[in-house]
């Protein structure tokens, strides 16, 4: 079982380092990269937290309004 488990993330890994190669051919170095970081950036700034909900939204999943 641990075999199959290996060969499925290497196969992972292959196909991610063969998407990125793609892109960096397609679109080149600088502007994968830029994407890259732009991503982690929002995604970093994704706020996850039931603060940012609306009052309706809140009532429905039972949290009470602010």
């Amino acid at each position: 079982m641990p075999r199959t488990l290996m060969k499925k993330q290497r196969a992972a890994v292959d196909n991610l380092a063969a998407s990125i190669e793609e892109l960096c051919a397609r679109s080149g170095v600088g502007a994968t990269v830029f994407a890259l970081l732009v991503a982690a950036w929002r995604y970093r700034r994704a706020p996850n937290t039931v603060a940012t909900l609306s009052d309706w939204m809140r009532r429905d999943l039972a949290l009470g309004e602010d």
